[in-house]
């Protein structure tokens, strides 16, 4: 079965073109939907931001990297260069297979689209910028593997000021996430599954 084609809404990110579908919500906008996505003060609205342009740039040139295109460090922010070369050193230590790279997938059984960093056959990889770990990239991941249709899920947190180690797979996962996407995805806002996540500290 050949997957649909996607495309990204220009005017809008919470949602994707699906051929043969149309107009189709992203993960993140039901996850925001479900109120399953923090709401963040004006006070650290900046903070937000910014990190998210550093993030922003460490994919960028991850993507690069995956897909075998040059890319210059010199190009980006200096603090998202630390970022790339613990990536980097990631890589050189593990190397795992990988046949998509920022490919959106879309789930038709509940009908959203989500996009993995990278994955194979088995896995969905996700990789992290954040100085804290979050129980949300638990769902994010889920939602992909659901999405992909594959056994595992990883996500790669990079963490290069760190004096030991410069990155780890995240411990962010809970034994409801898998089910939590699913409610979520059917509105089913106070379903079980959800609220025994809400409930993880």
């Amino acid at each position: 079965m050949t997957a649909p084609a996607i495309s990204f809404d220009a005017t809008d990110d919470d949602y994707c073109f699906v051929a043969g579908r149309g107009r189709v919500r992203r993960w993140h906008k039901v996850a925001r939907d479900a109120g399953l996505a923090p709401n963040f003060s004006d006070m650290v609205y900046e903070r937000v931001v910014n990190a998210k342009h550093r993030g922003r740039q460490v994919h960028e040139a991850i993507e690069l990297f995956l897909k075998r295109q040059p890319f210059d460090c010199t190009q980006i922010a200096e603090e998202a260069v630390p970022f790339v070369h613990a990536f980097l050193h990631y890589w050189q230590h593990e190397r795992p297979i990988v046949t998509q790279v920022e490919t959106p997938i879309y789930c038709a059984e509940l009908d959203y689209c989500t996009t993995p960093d990278f994955r194979n056959a088995e896995y969905v990889y996700e990789i992290k910028t954040q100085s804290e770990r979050s129980k949300l990239w638990g769902l994010q991941t889920a939602a992909q593997q659901l999405a992909a249709g594959v056994s595992r899920r990883a996500v790669i947190w990079l963490r290069p000021h760190l004096k030991t180690r410069c990155w780890q797979y995240a411990d962010c996962y809970s034994p409801h996430d898998l089910d939590v996407v699913r409610e979520a995805c059917r509105g089913e806002y106070d379903g079980p599954a959800i609220t025994a996540w809400k409930a993880i500290k």
